[in-house]
Parts: structure tokens; C-alpha cells; sequence
């Protein structure tokens, strides 16, 4: 069975929280939670879920039995709430943070789709007009004796380079594609790919405050439930998707059992930004970690939200004259030598 969407899980987990807030024990919700799922993929889930936990399972233990579909962070997570005594609270924070995570994805899909559909469209008429439609109308010129303009015959030479050499680059961009694939499965591969990403401009600030955000707020779920910190950060290092990050997660983790404080190397980081760092660092020095976390994680979510529409403002307009202008070029390619040929008719 696949893994559940972040929406999908988010709406279980709100179920869940609501019912069992309400006083139902965690086999009666499940149950209940078997007739309000949408699909036979999600009933057959609950139902084995509810009979896992009626058989004498904990909710994480049934849980643990399909890591594969919860993912490991959020049955670690539900494992600790669930032995802290606080399932319904966790299950109540896991929630927002997956509604958060998934307002985020909608609001990134959204604000993407109309860059990435004009440049897809334009990219597949440039390459139609250049490749198929100019060359045709240069034979029409060159049996009519029409001399082409400079643009015509440069962009002409583009085609032709294009079309003579194909049997070359072609082969060779399958090759390089299928070995970045088999690249990125290795160690290194998938080191590199990550720091490349942090480093993308505008992206990787996006995306580093989109982990911090991830970071922040499930550290201050756990340490408001009582988690053992190196059992949070454990669990910390499984949540963020970028091997950067978890190198950083197991240095404070070495720093936690050597007796040191977790936001010393945090302070001593790129990957957390400073003021966040020395929050965290006041907010473990006053015990109030958890809060300090929680209030972070909303403020990098705003922010993450913030910047990209501040730069989708920037990218959209710039984005059209560029695709624009190049179009200009392409269609004038064309239309130049018409008018020259018109010319010489009369």
C-alpha cells in the first residue's frame, strides 16, 4: 500500500484527536474511523489498524507495523506522545503541523503553476518554430531568391546544428540523465544534490526555511511532552529530507551525550539561522524550549510563504517579457524575409 498523503494523514489525525479528546479509546475511534474513510485503500488500513490495537497493541506499535505508509517520523513521534501520556495533545500538534506542511505545498503548487506552464508552452513552440516551421519557410526564401537577414540565417544554423547533431547530443542527455539517476541513489550523490539545493538562489533560502520550520516545530512538540532529548533527536534526524541537516542533527546529538547544551552547535551552524539559534539557546537556558520552538516554527512558515510569493511577484513579469521577447525574435525571423520577399515583387 502506498504511503498517505500529507493531506490525507492530516484529516486521520484530526479525526483521531477530536475522538479520543472527546473519550473515546483508541479502538472505538479507529472503528469509527473505518466508515468515515473515502476510499477501500484507507478503510482496509483502519480496519486493520482497529483490530491491531482491540488484539492489545499500543496505537504506535500498530502504527510501527506500516512505517512504510505513516512514515517514521510521525510514528516516532506519536510513540513518544504515546508514552509521555499525551496522545491526544500530539496527535493535536501532529495535525498542525501536517495542515501546516500541507497549506505550504498547496499555496508552493499554486503560486508555480502559471510560471511552469508558460515556460513548458513556450519552450515546446520556440522549439517547433525553430526546428520545423523556419526551415520551411527557407526553402520557400531561397527558391524565390530572397536574401535572409542575419537573425533568419543564425537562427537557421541553430536548426541545422540541431537537427545534423542529434544522433550525438541526444544519446548523450539520455546517458547523463539515467546516471544522475543512479548517481543520486549513492551516498555521495545524494550529499552533493543536497548541498546543491541549499545553495540554489531564492530556492535554497525557501527551502532552509521550510526545514527549519519542520525542525523547530517538532522539536517543540516533543520537548513539550516530556520526550527525552536524545530520543528527540533522534527522531529530529529522520523528519528532514536533506543529509545536511541530519549531519547537523547527529553533531548535537554528539554534543548532548559529550554533556553539552543542544543549541551550542546549533549556534555554530549555517544551516539554522543565527537569531533562531540564539532563541533556542535563551529558550533552553529559561526551560521554555518548547514554546520558543513552536513560536520559530511559525514564523519560518510565514516567512518560507512570504518570500516565495514576494519572489513569484519578481519571476512572473520578468519570466513573460524574457519568454516574450525570445518568441519576438523567432516570429520576426520569419516575417522579415516575407516583407523583403514582398519587396522585391514589386
Amino acid at each position: 500500500m502506498p504511503r498517505l498523503s500529507r493531506s490525507e494523514l492530516a484529516d486521520f489525525t484530526v479525526q483521531l484527536a477530536v475522538m479520543i479528546r472527546t473519550g473515546l479509546d483508541v479502538a472505538t475511534a479507529l472503528t469509527s474511523l473505518c466508515r468515515l474513510a473515502g476510499s477501500k485503500r484507507t478503510r482496509r488500513l483502519y480496519e486493520r489498524l482497529a483490530d491491531d490495537v482491540m488484539a492489545g497493541l499500543p496505537l504506535s506499535k500498530a502504527l510501527a507495523q506500516h512505517e512504510r505508509i505513516f512514515g517514521a517520523t510521525y510514528v516516532a513521534t506519536l510513540s513518544a506522545g504515546e508514552s509521555s501520556g499525551a496522545l491526544s495533545k500530539v496527535l493535536e500538534q501532529l495535525a498542525d503541523l501536517l495542515r501546516a506542511e500541507t497549506n505550504l505545498q498547496t499555496k508552493v503548487r499554486g503560486m508555480l503553476a502559471y510560471p511552469v506552464l508558460l515556460t513548458g508552452v513556450s519552450s515546446l513552440v520556440i522549439t517547433g518554430l525553430v526546428m520545423f516551421v523556419l526551415p520551411q519557410f527557407a526553402r520557400i526564401f531561397e527558391q524565390q531568391g530572397t536574401p535572409l537577414p542575419l537573425l533568419t540565417r543564425t537562427l537557421l544554423a541553430i536548426s541545422s546544428t540541431c537537427a545534423s547533431t542529434v544522433w550525438i547530443w541526444l544519446p548523450l542527455l539520455i546517458a547523463g540523465v539515467v546516471g544522475l539517476f543512479f548517481w543520486r541513489g549513492t551516498d555521495a550523490g545524494r550529499s552533493a544534490i543536497d548541498r546543491a539545493k541549499l545553495d540554489l538562489p531564492i530556492i535554497g533560502g525557501l527551502l532552509r526555511r521550510a526545514y527549519v520550520a519542520r525542525f523547530c516545530r517538532l522539536l517543540g512538540i516533543m520537548c513539550q511532552n516530556g520526550v527525552p532529548m536524545l530520543e528527540c533527536l533522534s527522531i529530529l534526524s529522520r523528519s528532514i529530507p536533506n543529509r545536511l541537516y541530519v549531519r547537523m542533527l547527529g553533531e548535537v546529538e554528539d554534543s548532548v551525550l559529550n554533556g553539552g547544551s543542544v543549541t551550542e552547535v546549533l549556534l555554530g551552524t549555517r544551516f539554522i539561522p543565527g537569531s533562531a539559534a540564539e532563541m533556542l539557546a535563551t529558550g533552553e537556558r529559561t526551560g521554555t524550549l518548547g514554546s520558543v520552538s513552536m513560536t520559530l516554527a511559525d514564523h519560518f512558515d510565514t516567512e518560507a510563504e512570504s518570500r516565495l510569493r514576494e519572489t513569484l511577484t519578481f519571476v512572473e513579469p520578468v519570466l513573460t517579457l524574457g519568454l516574450g521577447f525570445i518568441v519576438s525574435l523567432v516570429v520576426l525571423s520569419v516575417t522579415l524575409p516575407m516583407f523583403d520577399m514582398a519587396t522585391f515583387a514589386k
